[in-house]
């Protein structure tokens, strides 16, 4: 899980599972590869993460 685009996007480069929080940036920077998951709170965030299957 991040704050910022540019960590969400090397992790998913990396075959990791993302969550991004909008707390920091307010929206993910554009051209980026998007989170798996995406929330207001880091709460909100994590319930999406738990939510994923598998």
């Amino acid at each position: 899980m991040a704050v910022h685009s540019w960590d969400v996007h090397g992790a998913a480069r990396a075959g990791l599972t993302t969550g991004w929080c909008s707390r920091r940036e307010g929206r993910p920077v554009a051209g980026l590869q998007p989170a798996d998951v995406s929330g207001d709170d880091l709460v909100e965030v994590v319930e999406g993460l738990l939510a994923l299957p598998g």
